[in-house]
């Protein structure tokens, strides 16, 4: 029963494959004559060289006859209207002269702030490394995920600085 059973199976197959190829071949042919067809009706391609751009117009393109030169173009004309004459304008606001102390703060809160997007920066790619399976990007995915921890402590370390300097600049106030 076993022969007749694998008899029937590998007769089965042999017909479906032979069925198949023929299938595969007369799909071939047609395909063939439609390139053929496709060939037939192309137009072949325009070359165009640079003294052909200049002659050519586009239903797309805008069209400029002469552009204005600096020289021939008219300044603008700047009209100024008087305000209420009885109105004075405010007078200019100075600032005051900054200490050398203020000046090494302000440097201070750009210097950190500037890091501080560094830092974020950095621990965002960890965290993206992370996420797209980092133990098959790099050698140990441990590290991605302390680089990403160091990142986040120094932040909330400047973070905290950054509070300080902002309470002092509100207590000189």
């Amino acid at each position: 029963m076993n022969k007749l059973a694998i008899f029937g199976v590998a007769a089965f197959l042999s017909c479906t494959l032979t069925a198949t190829g023929s299938e595969v071949a007369e799909a071939a042919k047609k395909e063939k004559v439609r390139r053929a067809a496709v060939e037939k009706q192309r137009k072949p391609a325009q070359v165009f060289t640079n003294q052909d751009v200049a002659g050519l117009k586009s239903s797309l393109a805008f069209e400029v006859s002469q552009p204005e030169t600096i020289e021939t173009a008219q300044p603008p004309q700047i009209t100024t209207v008087p305000g209420p004459p009885d109105i004075a304008p405010p007078p200019p606001v100075q600032k005051a002269d900054t200490s050398a102390d203020d000046r090494e703060r302000e440097e201070e809160t750009k210097r950190l702030k500037e890091e501080r997007e560094a830092l974020e920066q950095q621990a965002k790619d960890a965290q993206q490394t992370i996420n797209q399976g980092g133990g098959y990007h790099t050698r140990n995915i441990g590290t991605q995920y302390k680089a990403k921890r160091e990142a986040e402590t120094r932040i909330r370390q400047i973070d905290q600085e950054l509070e300080k300097n902002e309470k002092e600049e509100e207590e000189k106030e």
